[in-house]
């Protein structure tokens, strides 16, 4: 008993909170994680073998890892009893951190009852962990600003675990091998993780000066929250603050364009480099998005005026109140968002112009005719807007897959007069020209500004004539 009681005091000494001091391995030197490993090290959240080595190359324990988990969220894991519902633990020497990470639902065991704390984690078990620990426990999910590619071993991947790896992979927090694999089985090396922690803590980890809260209506919904000032202009992290009140954030990398929506309560909102879109109304920001450590910041101020709420900051409690009242629109079949004059569910086909028509939708609804809501094709284009005979015609928005945004006025789903956010940054205001025969729309008369902020033209320049014809457009 007593020679298990030493081991046991052993083993915790590896991980027991103490005074941090660089440390120099000896078996380090020449690794290509060597930077990362001394970071985190340094900051304390995972230390080297008596012998002073730190083997990068060998693996690392379920258990291991839930403790950095801890380290990092600064739990006091005294007030936890390491009583856990699994058939292995309550005797081990993590059995606290497990406690505290079971019970913020950031680790579960296996169906027969075991957690297998000495086990060492794969790679796609420790993106779950790590991916559930920012949801959870940190609050604060970075946002996505790479482009998520399907890992050429995209099927050997759990369907448990692809939610927590391509989340994790459109942070940047983590990627695949050389070769385009993600090998989610492979038990994840000491040196991989080293470079998973030290990138969250360099380039996500937000410092306690800038941190909020954020309260809706009276209630703290969101913590962690990033603030910054960048020219005298209040930014504040994108996500959590349109999360905060029910609405969806999407991010399109070919466009830059970030895209607030919530179809069921009437709101959609396109982000741009200077300018914001809401419900087709454009607003001027008092200063253009940033990417501050892997995440999308915009002025408070000009998006909550554009929005349509009230904002007030409390800099002694570091606290931001939201007061706004939330519309709700009638939910039809199918996904469908709109209003009618009856409620009976959608027969029949949408028809969105390109010769796309989707099942779904017709364009009446028993005897009243749809005139207002939007709709999301199979393939991923939106339209949201009035509607007549089933295709989106007079004042509407429509966002393609890829993120151009098209604003003003539609005629049979496609624009006649408003403005264009392409694809490679350039934007076009004034009237469009549709040609029905080749199903290309493109620039009429109007200005046209490239990806550079560079103007040519004006409101009467005809681009049709010598300009952006279809061949060139």
């Amino acid at each position: 008993m007593k020679k298990h009681i030493f081991l046991c005091a052993f083993i915790l000494c590896l991980f027991c909170a103490m005074p941090v001091f660089a440390v120099e391995f000896t078996d380090v030197d020449g690794h290509w994680s060597k930077e990362n490993i001394q970071y985190i090290t340094d900051k304390g959240l995972i230390d080297g073998y008596p012998d002073g080595s730190f083997r990068p190359n060998g693996q690392i324990t379920r258990a291991e890892f839930v403790m950095i988990l801890a380290r990092e969220a600064g739990v006091d894991l005294t007030s936890f009893s390491g009583k856990v519902p699994y058939s292995d633990v309550n005797d081990h020497w993590g059995a606290s951190a497990i406690q505290w990470a079971t019970e913020n639902g950031v680790v579960d065991g296996y169906t027969d009852g075991r957690f297998l704390p000495d086990g060492n984690i794969s790679r796609q078990e420790l993106a779950v962990m790590f991916y559930r620990y920012l949801v959870k426990v940190k609050d604060n999910l970075p946002d996505a600003t790479m482009e998520t590619t399907p890992f050429t071993d995209d099927d050997e991947i759990g369907v448990w675990a692809k939610e927590a790896v391509y989340g994790l992979q459109a942070t940047g927090i983590i990627n695949g091998n050389e070769d385009g694999s993600f090998t989610p089985e492979r038990a994840i090396t000491r040196g991989e993780t080293a470079k998973i922690l030290a990138y969250y803590l360099r380039n996500v980890e937000i410092p306690e000066g800038n941190q909020v809260k954020i309260y809706v209506n009276g209630s703290l919904v969101k913590s962690n929250v990033r603030v910054e000032t960048v020219d005298g202009v209040n930014m504040i992290q994108a996500r959590p603050f349109v999360e905060s009140m029910g609405y969806e954030i999407t991010f399109y990398p070919t466009t830059k364009l970030l895209v607030v929506d919530n179809d069921s309560q009437d709101l959609q909102c396109w982000i741009g480099k200077t300018n914001a879109y809401v419900n087709g109304n454009e607003t001027t920001l008092a200063a253009a998005p940033i990417l501050s450590n892997e995440n999308t910041m915009f002025p408070l101020k000009a998006m909550a005026d554009a929005l349509n709420i009230s904002v007030t900051e409390n800099e002694s409690t570091k606290s931001i109140y939201i007061s706004c009242t939330l519309p709700s629109i009638l939910r039809n079949a199918n996904g469908f968002y709109g209003t009618a004059s009856t409620q009976n569910d959608i027969n029949g086909l949408l028809s969105l112009g390109f010769n796309d028509q989707r099942d779904g939708f017709y364009g009446t609804v028993a005897s009243g005719n749809l005139t207002y809501g939007s709709f999301t094709t199979a393939t991923g284009h939106r339209y949201i807007g009035n509607w007549a005979n089933g295709t989106m015609t007079g004042s509407g928005r429509y966002i393609s897959s890829m993120g151009e945004l098209y604003v003003g006025t539609f005629s049979k789903g496609h624009i006649t007069e408003g403005i264009g956010y392409l694809i490679d940054g350039a934007t076009f205001r004034g009237t469009w020209y549709h040609n029905a025969t080749t199903s290309a729309t493109y620039p009429s008369v109007g200005q046209f500004t490239d990806a550079d902020g560079i103007t040519y033209g004006n409101a009467s320049s005809d681009w049709s004539n010598g300009g952006l014809t279809e061949s060139k457009w």
